[in-house]
Parts: structure tokens; C-alpha cells; sequence
């Protein structure tokens, strides 16, 4: 028999890389709180997950079983697994950039 990682603990293995490409920006404030808005925005199953223990933010969207982006709350990183221009563009030119976006 196969021995398969628990889902939470695959992702708190992998804080720097693995599922999230090595992409990062660093959001805080504003562009956190714009972010959070656009992402629910996109599609009504989206959802953000806040892990209160690790102090993660993850970000989850229907049919898939790990997060598309993962946010520490306490160096306001912002982890996620497609192109940079598409995740600035959700906070600086949402309409621009949602028609098409792979997280809608």
C-alpha cells in the first residue's frame, strides 16, 4: 500500500516552492484587502481559507484539491501558481484581466 501525505501536511512543506511555482509578491494592506475582493469576485465558489494556527491564507477554487495561492499574514507574502501580470491585474485592472482568468 501506498503511503500518501495528508493534504495540510504537503502544503506546510512546501513554503518556498512546490505547488506555487516560486512566484511571490509582497502584499499588505490595500492590495491585500483589493486581492481578497477580486479573487471572490471572480467566481461565487471561490473561497479564502484562513488557517489561524500557521497564520496562512489560502486560496481555493471549485474542482480543485489544493489551494491556487497561499498568503502569509505575518511577512504579507503572496504565493501563487500562474503569471505575475495576472494576479497584479486582479487589484490594478480587474476588468481587463478577469474575463479570461484561470481562477474564474
Amino acid at each position: 500500500m501506498k503511503n500518501i501525505k495528508q493534504f495540510k501536511e504537503f502544503v506546510n512543506e512546501s513554503s518556498d516552492a512546490g505547488i506555487f511555482l516560486d512566484r511571490f509578491d509582497n502584499w499588505i494592506g490595500y492590495d491585500w484587502k483589493k486581492f481578497q475582493e477580486a479573487f471572490l469576485k471572480l467566481n461565487k465558489d471561490n473561497k479564502i481559507i484562513h488557517d489561524k494556527k500557521e497564520n496562512y491564507y489560502y486560496g481555493m477554487i471549485k474542482g480543485e484539491s489544493t489551494p491556487v495561492w497561499k498568503y502569509d499574514d505575518l511577512d504579507g507574502q503572496l504565493m501563487f501558481d500562474i503569471q505575475r501580470n495576472l494576479v497584479g491585474g486582479l487589484v490594478y485592472n480587474y476588468n481587463m484581466v478577469s474575463k479570461k482568468h484561470p481562477w474564474s
